[in-house]
């Protein structure tokens, strides 16, 4: 078309395969003769350039979403919002205790019945009400002597319903399915090691239950010597918490 004009009806413009549809609804195909929308593309579509806009993301109100049925439409801007109401709980306070029980790795290697699967309390505790929870744990073990070249020992931490020192397994309170232990390895010519995860327990009681991190030792490699003076726990030599450390739970729905 050369000049400004009405059309009459229904037009197609053919060019090959290349379709330009006007319909008499007002409806404009490209690459179709059927358009159902007041635009409809069928293929791809290219943009070369767009004035650019501002980085300002406040500015930006609505965005472009494509539809299931396949047709574009607007959404509203929504700002990200932190959910109210989230149940966290954090510890109880520290009670410093000698992991060892005044023993040493000596002790527990000649001794296999408080080494592996005999759980120490830790000194940490957490009080939670009715449900499920996700308990997030991270501890720093320190050891007053560092075990000597060649000698490696496996730590174990369990969530427990029980305070008491005992010999028991792995799964303590936590939940069949997830996570039971959180673990570390105390390697030779270390003082500390490290050692962070989660539990998710289940309290199906009706009033607040206290859950209690404990930890058991397994001889990896080594023959350990007598040594007095060995002593581990997740507190300095002043009996206060490594800052590493940390008990909290988050309720899961």
């Amino acid at each position: 078309y050369n000049t400004n004009g009405t059309l009459t009806g229904a037009r197609t413009v053919n060019m090959g395969t290349n379709n330009l549809m006007f319909t008499g609804t007002g409806n404009i195909g490209i690459g179709t003769q059927s358009p159902s929308q007041k635009l409809e593309v069928s293929g791809n579509a290219k943009i070369s350039q767009m004035t650019d806009a501002t980085s300002l993301e406040s500015e930006y109100t609505k965005a472009v979403v494509a539809k299931p049925d396949g047709t574009l439409g607007v959404v509203s801007r929504t700002n990200p919002t932190i959910p109210s109401g989230v149940d966290i709980i954090y510890a109880n306070p520290f009670e410093y205790t000698d992991i060892m029980e005044g023993k040493n790795l000596y002790y527990i290697e000649q001794n296999p019945a408080v080494g592996q699967y005999y759980f120490r309390y830790t000194g940490y505790s957490i009080t939670l009400p009715p449900g499920q929870w996700m308990i997030y744990c991270g501890y720093l073990l320190g050891m007053k002597n560092a075990v000597f070249t060649n000698q490696t020992v496996w730590v174990k931490a369990r969530i427990s319903e029980t305070k008491t020192n005992q010999r028991t397994d792995f799964q303590g309170a936590a939940m069949s399915g997830g996570p039971k232990s959180i673990s570390t390895n105390i390697l030779p010519n270390t003082n500390y090691s490290m050692a962070n995860g989660i539990w998710i327990v289940n309290n199906t009681s009706t009033t607040a239950k206290t859950y209690y991190v404990q930890i058991s030792f397994e001889k990896i490699n080594g023959t350990f010597a007598d040594i007095p003076t060995v002593s581990a726990s997740l507190s300095d030599q002043n009996n206060i918490p490594h800052n590493e450390n940390y008990l909290f739970a988050l309720k899961r729905n």
